[in-house]
């Protein structure tokens, strides 16, 4: 700015932009870098306020309708009294015509676009200190060249030439430089992807669960070790075969049975996700084996450990699994939540409309209940009014969702039943921390403390 401003203090630049955002931007850079900036919209008012009051410097784009770049210039350094304005060409440069156009036009310099700002002012400042410098110097040179299937006859001054192709081989070095930047932030993300690709597997291949990789339509692309004892098949034998569990390709979630060869049956839940594998859309299907928990399910009902009211385990049931599962937890050092809940105004239901409507009250909670946990939840009547839900492999705000989806399922069920009885539930919770585990009694002592105190604010609140 120093050889600048010992030439002129004050440089006028006029701006030809016909997009009001790049136009704005490029004012925003130039007037920081303390230029005064006038803008015309296209090259036909450029030409006009240039004619009206002659600029320091001229910045055009190429493209703009009424008068295009190209003949704004050739329109300026036609004029007496504007040729030795040096007027900058903003362009994409992706076609060497654009050379021969500037050469034709007796454009000073070129700037692509979108203009990076250090690089529109270096070529300002190198555009207005040699326009000065060379004020009055001429070495006009006429040259016919043969390109892109026309002639081109050129009468330019040398030092314009040589400031023109100069710019256009900056601009083709400072291109290179952002290709090779770009290559090496492309070889990294390369590397990141790489780096993903190995953790995914590596989880996939050490999970207990059996995991499988299929495309969109059925197609086994992946099987991880654990598919052998829970499938029954070796998993390099699924590769490139249909899965048996895709099915129509609509089922998420779901309880499967499985069949193998030796006569065997495993019961497994079923998950499938959406997922990429080696960058195609593909699923992801879990599959964890609940066939001792199933065996164990069906032999309580056996044994008539279940609610007859309701359908949902009793005291009994819910004891005998709940202790199994608390030996699962504290083995395999998972935590797990409890839940104890017990039904608001049951003794309201029954005094002022009977005790056949209070148990449709309690069978109409057990269903919700039923249906907003999972079937690896246990669910109980516990007795009377109160229910428990036992959820492993949860903590405390895991299992806010569950509450949360069983009130909206209260909600709903009392919109749609105004004149009926009046649903309401109180739960307590209480976490298993496997790091210091305790007894299942201890754990339906905290959930009871809190549900009653739950129940004590509901009551305080009325």
């Amino acid at each position: 700015m120093n050889e600048m401003n010992s030439l002129d203090q004050t440089v006028h630049i006029l701006l030809a932009e016909d997009s009001p955002t790049q136009a704005l931007h490029t004012k925003y850079m130039l007037r920081k870098a303390g230029f005064d900036v006038l803008h015309a919209p296209d090259g036909a008012e450029a030409l006009k306020a240039a004619l009206a009051n002659p600029p320091d410097l001229i910045i055009s784009d190429v493209l703009m309708p009424e008068m295009t770049g190209y003949e704004l210039c050739k329109a300026v350094k036609s004029d007496e009294n504007l040729r030795h304005i040096p007027v900058i060409l903003l362009t994409t440069l992706s076609n060497p015509t654009d050379v021969f156009q500037g050469l034709e036009c007796e454009a000073d310099a070129f700037l692509t676009k979108p203009a990076e700002e250090s690089t529109l002012i270096s070529r300002v400042q190198y555009s207005i200190v040699n326009a000065r410098l060379r004020r009055g110097t001429s070495a006009g040179v006429g040259i016919e060249l043969f390109f892109a299937g026309r002639k081109h006859y050129i009468t330019s001054d040398r030092i314009q030439i040589i400031d023109l192709l100069l710019s256009s081989f900056e601009t083709a070095v400072y291109k290179n430089k952002e290709l090779e930047q770009r290559n090496v932030e492309l070889k990294k993300a390369l590397r990141t992807i790489k780096e993903l690709e190995a953790n995914y597997r590596a989880v996939l291949e050490n999970n207990d669960d059996a995991m499988v990789v299929t495309d969109r339509e059925g197609i086994c692309r992946y099987a991880n070790p654990a598919t052998e004892p829970i499938l029954g098949s070796v998993s390099s034998d699924l590769v490139d075969k249909p899965f048996e569990f895709y099915g129509d390709g609509t089922m998420e979630r779901g309880e499967v049975r499985i069949s193998h060869m030796d006569g065997g049956e495993t019961i497994a839940h079923m998950h499938r996700v959406e997922t990429v594998w080696r960058g195609m859309p593909a699923y992801l299907f879990s599959l964890r084996d609940l066939t001792e928990q199933v065996h164990m399910r069906e032999e309580l009902k056996e044994l008539s450990l279940v609610d007859e009211l309701t359908g949902l385990y009793n005291r009994r049931g819910f004891m005998t699994l709940a202790t199994q599962q608390l030996k699962v937890a504290e083995r395999t050092r998972r935590g797990l939540t409890l839940l104890f809940a017990d039904m608001d105004g049951l003794k309201i239901v029954n005094d002022e409309q009977g005790h056949h409507v209070g148990d449709q009250a309690l069978q109409r909670l057990a269903t919700i209940l039923g249906s907003t946990f999972r079937q690896s939840d246990i669910v109980a009547r516990f007795g009377g009014d109160e229910f428990a839900v036992l959820a492993p492999e949860t903590d405390l705000a895991a299992t806010d969702e569950m509450v949360s989806r069983t009130q909206t399922q209260i909600d709903a069920w009392n919109d749609r039943n105004r004149d009926s009885y009046h649903l309401g539930l109180s739960i307590g919770r209480a976490g298993f921390d496997p790091e210091s585990p305790c007894s299942l009694e201890d754990l339906m002592e905290v959930a009871d403390k809190r549900m009653y105190e739950i129940k004590k604010h509901k009551k305080g609140s009325r």
